[in-house]
C-alpha cells in the first residue's frame, strides 16, 4: 500500500494483489476499478456496528494475498462472528462466486425459515 500525502491509500498492484485468481483480463478490469480510500477510515472510531446487534458471519479467504487470514480471523473474532473458510484469493465474489453464494445461502436460510420468510 501506499500514501499520497498521508491522506489517501491505495493498492499498488491491486491485479496481483486483490485479483490474481481471475482469468485472462480480469485482473487489470477490476484493478482499473480500485479507487483510493481515505487514510481516516483506518483512524475513525466507529459507533453503533451492525455486528453488534446483529449475528454476523466473516468468511476467511485462505488465499488473500493482500490481508493473511490470520489478520482475517482476528477481524473475524473481534465481531464475534461466525468464521467460514473458502480457498479463494481477496474477492471471492468474482473468483468464487457459487461457493460464495451458497455459503450466504446456508448463512440465511435458517433465519429465514425461523422468521417464517418465503
Amino acid at each position: 500500500m501506499r500514501s499520497s500525502q498521508a491522506v489517501r491509500s491505495t493498492i499498488k498492484n491491486a491485479a496481483k494483489i486483490l485479483y490474481y485468481d481471475l482469468l485472462d483480463e480480469e485482473p487489470q478490469k477490476w484493478e482499473a476499478k480500485t479507487i483510493d480510500q481515505s487514510y481516516a477510515v483506518q483512524q475513525t472510531s466507529m459507533t453503533n456496528e451492525a455486528f453488534r446487534f446483529v449475528a454476523s458471519t466473516y468468511i476467511v479467504c485462505e488465499n488473500d494475498h493482500g490481508f493473511p487470514p490470520v489478520y482475517q480471523e482476528t477481524f473475524g473474532e473481534l465481531a464475534v462472528s461466525r468464521i467460514r473458510r473458502t480457498s479463494s484469493g481477496h474477492s471471492p465474489m468474482l473468483s468464487h462466486t457459487a461457493t460464495l453464494a451458497a455459503m450466504m445461502d446456508e448463512t440465511v436460510r435458517p433465519a429465514v425459515q425461523t422468521r417464517g420468510i418465503s
